[in-house]
């Protein structure tokens, strides 16, 4: 999925494919978060950074899944745009914590946002590295044969 197709490079996916890809992993990012919750009564937004490392013992779970539960999305736009996926990443993030903050289903937290970009950061990390790794191989055996 993440190597790119330089001077007869090896490519694995499509951008079609990759689109694609990318519009199911967001589809299942909104179920998890907004779709299938429950609205609730009561407080929807947290306007204080960091307020979640105040109770890492309650949070460090969510943390830790908000930043898993957007690696795979840094895969898939590392693959798209490179280092510009990040900034895809950030508004899917921003996406679901004002969908959240609308329909009740949720709490909006800065801290998300930052939790969320990271983890994209991470997979667009390892795309960028993975590319780097393949491309190294295959110029490296291509030399050779």
């Amino acid at each position: 999925m993440c190597t790119r197709n330089t001077t007869g490079g090896i490519k694995l996916l499509s951008k079609k494919w990759k689109f694609g890809l990318l519009i199911i992993y967001v589809v299942i990012i909104l179920s998890a978060t907004v779709l299938f919750r429950s609205p609730y009564e009561g407080r929807h937004f947290q306007p204080q950074l960091f307020w979640s490392y105040d109770v890492w013992e309650i949070e460090k779970e969510q943390i830790v899944l908000n930043v898993l539960l957007f690696t795979p999305l840094g895969l898939i736009v590392g693959s798209l745009w490179k280092w510009k996926g990040i900034l895809v990443g950030t508004d899917i993030s921003l996406l679901v914590e004002l969908l959240q903050l609308i329909s009740s289903r949720g709490l909006f937290e800065f801290d998300d946002i930052i939790h969320n970009t990271l983890g994209t950061f991470i997979g667009v990390l390892i795309c960028l590295v993975f590319e780097q790794v393949v491309d190294k191989y295959y110029n490296y055996h291509k030399f050779i044969l």
